[in-house]
Order: C-alpha cells, then sequence, then structure tokens
C-alpha cells in the first residue's frame, strides 16, 4: 500500500526475486480502490540487473503506446475515468486540538494522578506543577493496609541543587540523594543515617 491505494500480490507462484511490481498490471497486483493515475511499470533494457536478464532474457520493454494524434481524444478518455473514480471516504474523526498547556498538564485535571498497588503508592506529577520539582513517588509499604512505610523512591526534575533521586527509609533512618551533573562541590552521593553519621560521595 501507499498513499494512493492498496494492492493484493497475485504472483504466489513465483519466488519473491522474481516478483514484478507494476502495479498497473492486474494479472501481477489487484487494486481495492480503482485508480486512474497508475502508470505503467517501464522496464529498459539497460536498467535491467544481470539477475533479471538471467531470469527473463526475452522480457521486452513495457510502456504506453504514443499518441500520435493531437491529444484531444486522450484528455477526454481522462475526464471519463476521473469520473468513475472511487475516492477512498474521508474520515469521520474531527481534526483533534489539544492547548499545549493541557498536553503538559499530562494528568489533568490538578497535573497528577496516583494508583494503588499492593503494599505500594505511585504518585505522578507533570512536570513543574510541584513545587518542589518532584515528578513520581514510589511509596512502599510493610503491611497490607499501607499505614507502615517500608521505602519511598523520589524522582525529581528541574531543581537548582541538582537532585535527581531521594530514597528514604523510615524504619532504618536512613536517607539517600542522588545529584546530577553540575551540583556544588561536584557532590554525586549523599548518605545520611539520621543522629548517627553522614556519607559523602564526590
Amino acid at each position: 500500500w501507499n498513499s494512493k491505494n492498496y494492492w493484493v500480490n497475485m504472483q504466489r507462484d513465483e519466488e519473491l526475486i522474481a516478483h514484478s511490481y507494476d502495479f498497473a498490471n492486474p494479472d501481477l497486483w489487484e487494486f481495492v480502490f480503482i485508480d486512474s493515475g497508475v502508470v505503467p511499470l517501464v522496464v529498459k533494457e539497460a536498467d535491467r540487473s544481470l539477475m533479471d536478464m538471467i531470469n527473463d532474457p526475452s522480457a521486452e520493454d513495457r510502456g504506453e503506446p504514443e499518441d500520435e494524434g493531437d491529444g484531444e481524444g486522450k484528455e477526454d478518455d481522462d475526464e471519463d475515468g476521473d469520473a468513475n473514480v472511487l475516492d477512498i471516504p474521508e474520515s469521520w474523526v474531527e481534526k483533534l486540538s489539544i492547548k499545549r498547556s493541557n498536553y503538559e498538564l499530562r494528568y489533568p485535571p490538578h497535573g497528577n494522578r496516583s494508583v494503588l498497588y499492593k503494599k505500594a503508592k505511585l504518585e505522578l506529577f507533570a512536570v513543574d506543577t510541584h513545587e518542589q520539582g518532584l515528578v513520581e513517588r514510589l511509596t512502599l509499604y510493610k503491611d497490607m493496609d499501607r499505614t507502615i512505610v517500608k521505602e519511598c523512591r523520589e524522582t525529581f526534575v528541574n531543581r537548582r541543587d541538582r537532585l535527581v533521586r531521594r530514597v528514604r527509609c523510615p524504619l532504618e533512618r536512613k536517607v539517600l540523594e542522588h545529584f546530577g551533573p553540575g551540583r556544588l562541590q561536584s557532590l554525586k552521593d549523599l548518605i545520611e543515617y539520621t543522629g548517627k553519621r553522614r556519607e559523602m560521595h564526590f
């Protein structure tokens, strides 16, 4: 198929290398929609590959015969042919249009969405809608009622301090923060055990 029509390949008994792509030949390709603008494929001897000459040495050029008249009859035929062409019906769906602000919101109407799983909760936020630059928060719980937080994973974007990921483990009193390139003093990771120690990786 292409932008104009659909065709059904009728060359079922031949190898793929021997297939012809002359869509104007109904014995080789059966069209779906009538198209009067199909031009027969013209194969010149100079353009034929060695493999084509070996497979079909007796093949001759195919093309439309030249019209020696003044062309008036040909124009009349074209007009009659165009009148019988079956056009593809237009789509009944109107052209989709969406405002950029609505597209960037992603999760209408307030720009956020929450999904509950077994012992987990996923929160999604559109970019630049959360005051801390948060775009995703995954909370893992220890119990089925989702009351005891086991781990909280947060993802950030567009923060001035270059924070991109933070993992909090309340039961272990552990906080891990990962920073992207451009962080002050090239800080890469910050691991803090509340009230015990703090580790910095550069």
